[in-house]
């Protein structure tokens, strides 16, 4: 009876897990629980079996130390029961991962499944975007149509266009290679198909104004394309040509879309230090300054940056901070809020940047250096993992690897990895790409 129920509940949660890019568009909430409840199933069967090889894993030994000493600086941080509701729930993403690989993307059926509802994912945000594009293409025809600062910012699904694009940036290589992989699925037209999805993802990506994804799309093009013409050149030429027509294409309809993402991260790169993300970084700095060994503690770089003696010089000399709030419009809101006369106005008052925007600065200010250097380690060690699989170039982990080690680029500004659903996505496709490495079988 146990045997069944066990194997029923795999089967559904299996599903849930192969649904999850597709659940995050409309629910992080519902993703993250997910999440849990697979960590949990898979503690339950290996305690149940007695199976605690998975623990020799050098990734997962270094993780948890990594979750200990999250733990450790929560009770040094200027607001621990903040830090320690962050820290306590990070080794969720751990077990997830390593459930992803033992468990339910241990044999190829799922991974068969979890290939195309993932593909499905893709249409569905492709599909959206593409509707709202030609939608919107109807009101400039008919001259009703007011630009966001001169270029378009397509949505997609989700409220923010960069979501959306950040979802396609780092699920599109994942699928380029699966479907380039399978031989019983996708039998026919394999090179249209790859082609098709790229154009047009990129072209959504481009049209969402978001420059991070831009640069995820950019960045893993570029080993893709090294891999291509090694392996594949027809299908490299293939590529290089679509990629080439979206360019240009873009450049001639819609030129301000490619000056906003090119000129403007040129002018950010070039003029960094005048920027709110230098501001917030030194900011960071500063407090890794203060507190070298274990930081301020887990999500309170927001809550901390609002003492006096972590305003980065930055600040005084170009009149720049890292603050939401640095906007007259922004202000303007607040105000009109906080004298309640527009309660239909959801706005947040002038405050701090919700994190740093610099991974690894990130992790100086909130872990420390010891936290810093941990985390750095359980990288090397993940990276390790695939170093020694010869064979892993020819699987989706590749596409996985392409599109996720341009997170880790330092000077880029980042998103949130340590919670939400920005560390729900990353975590399930390191999960997904583990799955295509050796199981250890030893303790």
């Amino acid at each position: 009876m146990n045997i069944k129920f066990n194997f029923k509940l795999k089967n559904i949660l299996g599903w849930l897990i192969c649904f999850i890019p597709f659940i995050l568009i409309y629910s992080r909430s519902v993703a993250d629980i997910i999440v849990v409840i697979s960590g949990l199933y898979f503690l339950f069967i290996k305690i149940r079996d007695r199976d605690y090889c998975w623990l020799n894993e050098p990734w997962i030994k270094i993780g948890f130390i990594v979750y200990v000493w999250f733990l450790i600086c929560s009770f040094f941080a200027y607001y621990p029961e903040v830090a320690f509701s962050r820290a306590i729930g990070w080794i969720r993403f751990l077990i997830f991962a390593t459930a992803l690989k033992y468990v339910f993307l241990a044999d190829n059926y799922w991974k068969k499944k979890l290939l195309i509802t993932v593909s499905l994912t893709i249409i569905y945000i492709m599909i959206f975007t593409l509707s709202e594009f030609f939608f919107i293409i109807n009101k400039i025809i008919a001259n009703d149509y007011n630009f966001h600062y001169g270029y378009l910012r397509l949505k997609g699904p989700m409220e923010q266009g960069g979501k959306s694009a950040f979802i396609l940036s780092l699920l599109l290589y994942p699928i380029f290679f699966g479907i380039l992989k399978e031989k019983k699925i996708f039998l026919t037209k394999k090179n249209f198909i790859l082609i098709s999805i790229f154009f047009i993802s990129s072209t959504c990506i481009i049209f969402s104004g978001h420059r991070f994804s831009s640069f995820i799309l950019l960045f893993s093009s570029t080993i893709v394309f090294i891999f291509l013409l090694k392996n594949k050149k027809e299908l490299f030429y293939k590529l290089l040509f679509s990629l080439t027509t979206v360019i240009i294409l873009i450049s001639i309809t819609f030129p301000q879309q490619l000056e906003r993402i090119i000129k403007s991260s040129f002018y950010e790169i070039v003029n960094y230090e005048k920027t709110p993300y230098w501001s917030a970084s030194n900011t960071g700095i500063k407090m890794f300054k203060h507190h070298p060994i274990t930081g301020v503690g887990l999500k309170n770089f927001h809550i901390a940056c609002e003492y006096e003696k972590f305003i980065s010089i930055e600040h005084k000399k170009y009149n720049i901070t890292p603050w939401w709030g640095i906007t007259k419009h922004r202000i303007e809101e607040s105000t009109l809020k906080k004298n309640n006369e527009n309660t239909d106005l959801d706005l947040r008052p002038p405050t701090c940047f919700t994190h740093i925007h610099n991974f690894y600065i990130s992790l100086l200010a909130e872990t420390g250096m010891v936290g810093f250097i941990l985390f750095l380690l359980l990288i090397y060690q993940l990276i390790n993992v695939f170093i020694k699989e010869k064979n892993i170039i020819k699987t989706p982990a590749f596409g996985i690897l392409a599109s996720l080690i341009a997170l880790l680029i330092p000077m880029i500004p980042t998103l949130n990895y340590f919670s939400n659903g920005n560390a729900v996505l990353i975590w399930f496709l390191v999960g997904w790409a583990l799955s295509y490495t050796k199981h250890i079988k030893t303790i």
